[in-house]
């Protein structure tokens, strides 16, 4: 059988849906969370499951389970039969989450595992492939119909899909046609981004020779810091024009990257522009966070999601061993070219001492951020990135970033909104919403919030110090 391991109660949702999917496809598979799918009563003993009747061990990595004791014992004891039975590929990662892979468990180290970042059902779909190359049996008591009898017999009627179109907020910003674009060519090539000083309004991205601006050659030169870099001016082209006008596939991708590499460029230097600092993460990219005085008491106020007047703290603190932890929303942006001209902004948090100077550890920085947001559910996440982007709109609504003199890129601060023929009824969601608010305790209050305020069960996990890394005083 398949074996799903996974971090219990952080990852059950993602699991069941895996667990339910892959015995719909005629697998037998084994959880913690669908004893008796198919009859398997003899799986009572881990231990013994693993050593004795599995064929795959399925790991579904996330940021809890890389640190969960019962899921990592359960890795060591899968690695262990691996190597005595000399198995191949017996350890199968499933990677669910933002977690680096450099960050995976020791154990994990060398492993090519399946992504389901980009989306379960792309992830499932590598998946199946995978075992289907591999000639994993199949068994017969595991069907469509022994998934709709389990579900049926453990969950109910009143869970699940229902036959209702329901609107989703996404966290896609559309941008208007930008102007034309140059790709400009140097004399020299130079490796990596040319470097404009802090405040120019001329974003460049570089790709060997060519350099890519909104910016003709002469203003370019005038705000380049790399005075041996001579430009060769170049026509301009219709931005997305430029895109569909490539010879074939893999020159449309290229194109596209470039131009998104460069608009996302002109984000950055507007939220400098703007006074944000920047945060660095992983691939080069960068995110905005918000400082103490950025406005009055830290909190923006914009219309909220069904169009009613709401605010939302961008700053606050919790109360630690140490004195108080401040957390920071922070913000960044990937541009996407298909189906639409888009800003997709991702939502992060980030922790200082002052209310301004983040912390420069990342093993620091990750533990308060999985502390002080384990109770941020979608609204929370939602609402805050519907706070910034409306706080970077002018007077009349409209996002502008400057890209050359005179010349701005425009984007809707409203979020691209999707409909689905069908809704889901998240049992869990209704029972949250049944609970009484609890008190604000040390969380600095926030009025119209909604937020589940936690409990100060995280104060030693903030004060333990990670390897190599000194404790506070």
């Amino acid at each position: 059988m398949l074996f799903l391991s996974h971090a219990n109660p952080e990852d059950n949702e993602f699991t069941l849906w895996l667990a339910l999917q892959l015995a719909n496809e005629g697998y037998p598979v084994w959880c913690d969370l669908t004893k008796l799918l198919g009859g398997e009563r003899f799986w009572t003993n881990i231990e013994k499951a693993i050593r004795g009747r599995t064929i795959k061990f399925l790991y579904v990595l996330s940021t809890t389970s890389n640190e969960k004791v019962g899921a990592r014992q359960e890795l060591q004891l899968a690695q262990s039969v691996e190597r005595t039975e000399k198995f191949s590929d017996f350890i199968l990662p499933l990677h669910i989450d933002t977690l680096p892979f450099s960050d995976a468990n020791i154990l994990l180290q060398g492993i090519i595992g399946i992504s389901f970042k980009a989306g379960w059902q792309i992830g499932l779909a590598s998946l199946l492939r995978k075992l289907d190359e591999e000639k994993i049996p199949k068994k017969a008591g595991f069907n469509p119909a022994t998934v709709a009898d389990w579900w049926r017999s453990n969950c109910g009627p009143d869970q699940g899909i229902r036959d209702e179109s329901e609107d989703y907020t996404s966290n896609w910003f559309q941008v208007s046609e930008p102007p034309r674009v140059y790709v400009h060519s140097l004399k020299r090539s130079e490796i990596g981004l040319i470097e404009v000083p802090a405040g120019s309004p001329v974003p460049a991205y570089q790709d060997g020779i060519s350099l890519f601006s909104f910016a003709q050659a002469t203003e370019l030169e005038r705000h380049l810091q790399k005075s041996d870099i001579s430009i060769a001016q170049s026509d301009d082209f219709s931005f997305l024009d430029y895109i569909a006008q490539a010879p074939d596939d893999r020159a449309r991708r290229k194109r596209e990257s470039c131009l998104c590499n460069l608009l996302r460029i002109a984000w950055e230097h507007s939220m400098a522009l703007r006074g944000l600092p920047q945060h660095a993460l992983a691939n080069r990219a960068s995110c905005s966070y918000f400082v103490d005085g950025f406005a009055s008491n830290n909190t923006i106020r914009f219309q909220g999601v069904f169009g009613k007047p709401a605010e939302r703290a961008m700053i606050g603190f919790k109360t630690v061993r140490n004195g108080k932890r401040y957390w920071h929303f922070a913000f960044s942006c990937r541009v996407i070219c298909r189906p639409m001209l888009a800003c997709v902004v991702r939502a992060h948090v980030v922790f200082s001492d002052d209310a301004k100077t983040l912390w420069s550890s990342a093993s620091r920085l990750h533990r308060a951020r999985r502390s002080q947001c384990k109770n941020w559910w979608n609204p929370v996440w939602r609402d805050r990135v519907l706070a910034a982007v409306s706080w970077l709109a002018d007077t009349d609504g409209i996002i502008r970033l400057p890209v050359a003199d005179g010349l701005c890129v425009e984007a809707c601060p409203k979020p691209v909104r999707f409909r689905s023929p069908v809704s889901y009824l998240d049992p869990q969601a209704e029972a949250d919403s049944a609970l009484p608010p609890e008190p604000a305790g040390d969380e600095e209050f926030e009025p119209f919030q909604l937020d589940q305020m936690e409990d100060d069960d995280d104060e030693d996990e903030d004060a333990t110090p990670a390897d190599g890394e000194e404790a506070e005083g």
